[in-house]
């Protein structure tokens, strides 16, 4: 009789542990918000995150979902567009990503008002962040390997084709993923890593490209204008003590030419481990004035100039 009762017992507290289980189990599953991390990617390691929560309405929501969320969350955070056409999932470790033409990285920068900390003086730096940024947040947040870009079913063309392609990356293959802008960087024109940025090296650690091809003719070149600006501004002034090499490089790109007070500069980007953000600058192309310029939001700030080279220690903290 009392092995009866025991086994009775035994069933009923097996009965309730199994139903707690089950209750605990439907909790979880119902729960109405996921926690996620948005990843602002500026190239060349340069990362910087933000955590998000988002609402859904059945837990565990779908990996599309959260995919759609994750862009969304890139939007409101940058004030770019990141929207999206489709998101699908050919295995467990590769997501297709169908960009929308009202995307900013499909039809442009256009009269866009930045949001603070990312703002893009050229089309090209804003293409690779956000082609970098989308694959690090989905890559990150899903468990996934491969990020493919497409748009609207097609391969994704740029409104600066001949830009991207000086950068390694004309136009991107349906099937081919995005491996990140280092990599297509590293790779251009099939010259390899050290000689990514068209192999002009200013110094050890210092890499220059121009996506001009005009001839300066009298003017100073726009390599020359890099290197200037490298030993007037930027030599051991962004952080002290910083050895640029090969692991950790500098990039100056000439960008474009612009207006400053009805004289044209060279446009020049400097991007590199040793800060967030890209700086932008303007250096004088004629050989009578060749003044130097911080570019920002809230003007342009004189730094000096490059005839006049030991005026270096005038960089702004």
């Amino acid at each position: 009789m009392k092995k009866q009762v025991l086994s009775i017992l035994l069933v009923l507290v097996m009965s309730f542990c199994a139903c707690a289980i089950s209750s605990a189990d439907q909790a979880t599953n119902t729960g109405k918000t996921a926690s996620l991390t948005l990843y602002a990617d500026f190239s060349f390691d340069i990362i910087e995150e933000k955590q998000i929560t988002v609402p859904f309405e059945n837990e565990p929501a779908s990996r599309s979902l959260i995919a759609f969320a994750l862009a969304d969350g890139l939007s409101d955070w940058t004030g770019l567009d990141f929207k999206l056409n489709d998101v699908s999932f050919p295995d467990e470790k590769s997501v297709l990503v169908d960009w929308s033409k009202d995307s900013t990285l499909i039809s442009g920068i256009g009269d866009r008002a930045f949001k603070e900390d990312f703002h893009f003086y050229d089309a090209v730096s804003l293409n690779w962040f956000m082609m970098d940024s989308l694959a690090a947040t989905l890559k990150n947040n899903l468990g996934i390997t491969a990020v493919y870009y497409q748009s609207n079913g097609q391969p994704i063309t740029f409104l600066n084709p001949e830009d991207m392609a000086a950068l390694g990356l004309p136009v991107l293959p349906v099937d081919q993923p995005y491996e990140g802008s280092a990599f297509f960087i590293a790779h251009a024109g099939g010259k390899g890593e050290e000689a990514g940025h068209d192999g002009e090296q200013i110094t050890e650690g210092v890499f220059f490209n121009s996506l001009l091809t005009s001839d300066p003719g009298e003017n100073l070149s726009p390599c020359e204008a890099a290197s200037g600006l490298y030993n007037l501004v930027l030599k051991d002034k962004l952080v002290q003590g910083t050895d640029y090499s090969k692991e950790n490089p500098m990039f100056i790109t000439c960008v474009d030419v612009t207006d400053i007070d009805g004289e044209e500069f060279y446009l020049l980007s400097v991007s590199g481990a040793f800060n967030t953000k890209a700086w932008e600058y303007a250096v004088g192309c004629s050989s009578d004035s060749q003044d130097v310029y911080l570019l920002s939001e809230t003007g342009n700030q004189l730094i000096g100039s490059l005839l006049e080279l030991g005026q270096g220690d005038k960089m702004p903290e």
